[in-house]
Parts: structure tokens; C-alpha cells; sequence
């Protein structure tokens, strides 16, 4: 698919074998099972946006709702919003940790201590 941030998707069938009782004859069945393969690599692909971004490896990004929820998504096209957060197609925010203090101590398998990241006009000398 040409979706930002798409995996591929498969089937797997199974087939169920019934044990047969008393001469009556059962056929059995098959089941299938939607597979999802969301930590395969992706392609990175050119853009023309200098605030899309991509995940090379492991991991997703971070985003949070405007109600504060937080989501993990593969989709890494982003825009600055009126106060310089980025934010997707949907408006949820990147969050991130900041090095404003210097290297930040990450919370595993949670969300504490993540920032919306927020790009700023100012000049670097």
C-alpha cells in the first residue's frame, strides 16, 4: 500500500481436523489468522518536507491527542502547527524527551517525562 507508515498485513490458514465418531464422517474445517507485520522494517523514502521523519530499526513514534492520550505510530510526516509543535495529519502531537538538562533518563514501556517537540525560527551561531 502506498499509506505513510504501512506494514504488510498476511493470512495464515490452518486447517482443523475433527476426530471421527461412531462411523459419522467429520470434515474438519479451516480457521485463518490476519497477521500484522508492524516490526518489520519499512522503506525510507524521500520527501520533499524537512520536518517528516523516519524510524531506521526498532521502535515508533510517540504522539499524543488533544486530550492527552498518548498513541504509537509508524507514520512519520509531520508539520509544524501556529506554536511550532509538530504535529500529524490528525493534529496529535510528537512527543519526545528533552536534553534541555542534559541527557534525559527514559521511562521504560511508558510515557513519563515525554515533551511535545517544538521547532522554533531562532537562529543557531
Amino acid at each position: 500500500s502506498d499509506t505513510t507508515g504501512y506494514k504488510r498485513s498476511s493470512a495464515e490458514f490452518s486447517t482443523l481436523i475433527m476426530p471421527s465418531t461412531g462411523g459419522a464422517y467429520n470434515s474438519g474445517g479451516v480457521t485463518t489468522t490476519i497477521r500484522q507485520a508492524v516490526s518489520d522494517p519499512g522503506v525510507l523514502q524521500y520527501t520533499t518536507s524537512v520536518s517528516d521523519l523516519a524510524v531506521s530499526g526498532d521502535g515508533f513514534f510517540v504522539v499524543q491527542d488533544p486530550s492527552g492520550t498518548p498513541f504509537l505510530t509508524l507514520a512519520g510526516a509531520f508539520v509544524p502547527d501556529a506554536q511550532g509543535r509538530l504535529v500529524n495529519a490528525a493534529g496529535f502531537q510528537l512527543m519526545a524527551y528533552s536534553y534541555a538538562n542534559g541527557t534525559p533518563a527514559a521511562t521504560v514501556n511508558g510515557f513519563e517525562g515525554l515533551e511535545p517537540v517544538v521547532i522554533s525560527d531562532q537562529g543557531l551561531t
